[in-house]
């Protein structure tokens, strides 16, 4: 490692104290397109909450930014009728 440059993954998951696969995912997120990230980090959609993360990471692997806002919002879709019986608002939304 270079000064405050990290060479790989496995350097990093020493450094952040992460495993190798945390971080695989957390870079992974970087390869959604521009407008379904904004969607992640800022909307309060209660189907986003309730959506498991291996969907996420399903997602990142479509490389097309329009078959993943095509994939996005079936399963926005999907998961707002789940957010219909969802009984208590996340605790994220407040």
């Amino acid at each position: 490692m270079s000064a405050g440059k990290i060479d790989g993954v496995k350097p990093l998951t020493g450094h952040l104290n992460m495993s190798h696969v945390r971080i695989n995912q957390i870079m992974g997120m970087a390869l959604l397109s521009p407008s379904i990230q904004e969607d992640i980090l800022l909307s309060d959609k209660i189907e986003i909450f309730l959506m498991p993360e291996y969907k996420l990471n399903e997602l990142v692997r479509e490389a097309d930014w329009q078959k993943q806002a095509q994939i996005w919002q079936a399963l926005l879709l999907e998961y707002s009728g789940q957010s219909a019986k969802a009984k208590t608002p996340s605790p994220y939304l407040a």
